[in-house]
């Protein structure tokens, strides 16, 4: 048989509703806090654990998998400003593959690392230019092609976004 709890575990908890037969278990839940944020999705040992979605009190919300109340796995994130992260996470960053969406409709396509561009990635821009190469710490740095819209390219080794040897 299935329970319903209705729980109130700390002062910043407005409401927990449980869904359960064993709170061990990957069990549903609902949990809305006093700030106004709220999850939506499963819990595992009183963590969000599973899928899931948290809305956050302004508006943002994170939807995919979660671990130990983070965003771990594949997940979307999107936020008031427009911007759009769809890709792997881990512990509540950016990591492995993703994509980044801004509101002005360029788009970073490639490797994280801790939340930042790193790896090799393409970042095009709403007039069709583009940079295809390596980033470091959301810099172009490393070999890559910046091509702007008019086709004029500028192929080389790049440092903090700066040509340094045309190739």
């Amino acid at each position: 048989s299935v329970s319903a709890f209705l729980l109130n575990r700390s002062s910043d908890l407005a409401m927990y509703i449980i869904m359960s037969t064993d709170w061990q278990k990957e069990v549903f839940g609902i949990q809305i806090n006093k700030d106004g944020s709220k999850y939506v999705g499963l819990y595992k040992n009183g963590a969000f654990d599973g899928r899931g979605r948290l809305i956050l009190h302004k508006g943002d919300y994170y939807e995919g998998e979660f671990k130990q109340n983070k965003a771990n796995g594949f997940g979307k994130y999107v936020n008031t400003k427009g911007e759009i992260y769809i890709g792997n996470w881990k512990d509540d960053r950016q990591e492995g593959e993703g994509e980044l969406i801004l509101k002005d409709g360029s788009r970073y396509n490639g490797q994280f690392k801790e939340g930042k561009k790193n790896g090799k990635g393409k970042i095009t821009w709403n007039d069709s230019s583009y940079y295809e190469g390596d980033f470091i710490n959301n810099y172009y740095d490393g070999y890559g092609v910046y091509m702007m819209r008019n086709k004029k390219a500028y192929i080389g080794e790049w440092k903090r976004r700066h040509l340094l040897i045309k190739t």
